[in-house]
């Protein structure tokens, strides 16, 4: 029995809320398209019309596969409050 490869993809995506991040890694973990998880609180600093605005934000490091990523952009889109450009590095 042969085994099928899958490419393991590392997804870094920025959320604006604990709250938002754990609602977004919920839907993403029971809906089986990521393996895991992981949370981290940043500080952040961008400019604004205003100029320049501090914001706490949390990243979440996802681990998935390759043939996953266009289901989790869908996914992210629906339920993110930022822009859901997601960050994506093929891992060895």
């Amino acid at each position: 029995m042969g085994k099928h490869k899958q490419d393991l993809v590392e997804v870094v995506l920025t959320c604006g809320s604990w709250q938002e991040a754990q609602r977004v890694a919920d839907d993403l973990l029971q809906k089986y398209l990521v393996g895991s998880v992981e949370f981290l609180e940043v500080e952040a600093k961008q400019w604004r019309k205003s100029g320049l605005a501090g914001a706490k934000e949390v990243k979440l490091i996802i681990q998935t596969v390759a043939q996953e990523l266009e289901a989790i952009e869908q996914a992210v889109t629906a339920l993110s409050s930022h822009n859901p450009a997601l960050q994506k590095t093929l891992l060895a």
